[in-house]
């Protein structure tokens, strides 16, 4: 899985670089160009437009007002889009475009939701601890206590007697 992972993240901007390469060559530069400067202007309007409306709703939902669980991930698809509308490249182009259409969309976040665990801080008790998975195993036992780093604490010397300088 992990050599997969290595290979499609060497391979993705070699597949990218031949398919921008072929693209010009078929449409011309100036065209090639125009397109990746059009989606990528278009991937920032679309984080402009979705950006702040998304923070709002993580906002809400941090503070309680919002849905829980059933936080909706189509606007963090939207937003994603905008992203990979940015990068150049006509394979992100690509999926930028088809996460823009609304049931793609809806569809890739009912695939993803069941997968995702949202907390709020309401939900961690006061030790940073939420009712969520246990940790994993092998981490050992939590022992709560309270410490004092030594090297930091101030160390009050005995004043030195007075030198005579007679005795030399």
């Amino acid at each position: 899985m992990q050599l997969g992972i290595l290979v499609l993240l060497a391979a993705y901007p070699i597949l990218e670089l031949v398919l921008l390469i072929k693209l010009g060559q078929v449409i011309g530069l100036w065209l090639t160009l125009a397109i990746i400067f059009g989606t990528a202007i278009a991937g920032g309007l679309v984080i402009q437009a979705q950006g702040l409306a998304i923070a709002a709703r993580f906002r809400e939902m941090l503070s309680g007002l919002g849905s829980g669980p059933n936080f909706d991930l189509a606007p963090s698809l939207v937003l994603l889009a905008g992203v990979l509308l940015i990068l150049p490249g006509p394979m992100t182009d690509v999926l930028g475009l088809i996460l823009l259409v609304p049931p793609v969309r809806r569809w890739i976040a009912s695939r993803v939701a069941p997968h995702v665990q949202v907390f709020r801080p309401s939900d961690f008790d006061a030790g940073g601890r939420t009712d969520g998975p246990p940790p994993p195993p092998g981490d050992g036992p939590i022992i709560e206590g309270e410490f004092e780093r030594i090297d930091e604490r101030t160390v009050r010397r005995p004043p030195r007697p007075p030198q005579d300088s007679a005795s030399g």
